[in-house]
């Protein structure tokens, strides 16, 4: 019988890492050393947004950081985002594309 993947192995395969710095105080630069792929140099935006799930996840269970006041968009808006739109990924709202379009 196939031993199933250790969380440590399953987060490998993401591409998912405990970094020891806060990814949200990292510069333009520093994120683009660990985020871009090597043959085109563009981001990989996935990664970003699963890394930096996951260190505010680690965070919040270790008590380093206070649980996240508010709802899933107020996380996007914190945490998510600016480090983002720092990498000059297009960030469009994603609340708004279920938004019926206003005017006629």
């Amino acid at each position: 019988m196939k031993t199933p993947p250790t969380t440590a192995q399953l987060l490998a395969a993401e591409g998912i890492a405990d970094y020891p710095q806060d990814l949200r105080q990292l510069s333009a630069a520093e994120l683009r050393r660990l985020f871009a792929f090597a043959s085109s140099g563009k981001i990989n935006a996935t990664r970003v947004i699963k890394n930096l799930i996951w260190q505010a996840y680690t965070a919040i269970r270790d008590g380093r950081r206070p649980p996240i006041a508010g709802n899933l968009r107020s996380f996007w808006y914190t945490d998510i985002k600016p480090g983002l739109s720092r990498l000059g990924v297009p960030v469009a709202n994603p609340a708004m594309r279920s938004l019926p379009p206003v005017g006629t």
